[in-house]
């Protein structure tokens, strides 16, 4: 009598670890319950015991990924002494975690980066922490403008050869670990960092004026499709914001918003691409 193949049972975290591999692999828009029951050897009847739908699952790998981040990051803040360290110290030792960080979860990382601007505020919120958990030596006002710029310039520009396809020919190979550093400490303009910032007071706050406008305050006329689609997802959640929600925001038809996207998964894919392309020109070296 020939045995059963014995399947290894399926659990939350298996599933949430694995589907976050295939979003790292296909992209958003491919991203389905197919192509992760495939990578779980598993059939999708058995995903939905566990998640009902492709949304609630999209929605539970962007936690999981935030978790995995934001432990990672409180992991490798500095302990002990506390004194203040020397700005091109610090900046190797950020670099140092950031590079452990996409050796160990490269998958959370590209999750997070990719669906940034979807993300709730109590998400992003928990991973800016994290971030400024590293620059406890610079916690008091006077060099908090520094602090600020120096962190997001290494977070931005680490990560930016891995999801920006369309950075200036030779830019990926320019950006290595010498020119971020070089970078971070001597300012986009290429004037000397000291004190304080020299950037207009580059930091989280003012990028997410420009990376997330509110609303009613979309950058230029032609990204009102886009505004409404960022702000839609904003208040009703990724897994919320339905095509009806989104064309009740701009003012038009759900027939006229498929005049210029061809279904709602293609919607949030090019927000996410329109987003990284403005994110990029606001911080062009």
């Amino acid at each position: 009598m020939r045995g059963k193949c014995i399947r290894p049972k399926l659990s939350q975290a298996k599933i949430l670890a694995a589907a976050t591999g295939v979003w790292h692999g296909t992209g958003f828009a491919s991203f389905t319950m197919d192509s992760v029951a495939e990578a779980l050897n598993c059939s999708k009847p058995a995903l939905y015991r566990h998640f009902s739908s492709k949304e609630v699952l999209m929605d539970a790998v962007q936690e999981y990924a935030v978790d995995t981040v934001e432990a990672a990051l409180l992991r490798s803040r500095p302990s002990g002494d506390s004194s203040p360290a020397r700005l091109d110290t610090v900046v190797d030792n950020i670099l140092d975690t950031l590079q452990i960080l996409q050796k160990e979860h490269p998958h959370s990382i590209f999750c997070v980066a990719s669906c940034w601007f979807a993300l709730k505020d109590e998400q992003r919120g928990r991973l800016q922490h994290g971030l400024k958990s590293l620059f406890s030596v610079f916690a008091d006002d006077s060099t908090r403008q520094l602090a600020s710029f120096v962190l997001f310039s290494a977070v931005f520009w680490s990560i930016a050869p891995q999801f920006f396809e369309f950075l200036a020919p030779g830019m990926k190979i320019r950006i290595n670990r010498s020119w971020i550093k070089q970078h971070c400490l001597n300012g986009m303009g290429g004037e000397r960092v000291s004190g304080q910032a020299s950037l207009d007071d580059l930091d989280f706050d003012k990028v997410e004026e420009h990376f997330i406008p509110g609303p009613g305050q979309a950058r230029h006329e032609h990204d009102r499709i886009f505004s409404a689609i960022q702000e839609t997802v904003l208040e009703h959640g990724l897994a919320g914001a339905t095509v009806q929600q989104i064309a009740e925001r701009i003012g038009i038809s759900v027939s006229s918003l498929y005049f210029y996207f061809s279904n709602r998964d293609e919607m949030l894919q090019k927000t996410v691409e329109n987003e990284r392309q403005a994110f990029l020109d606001l911080l062009k070296p």
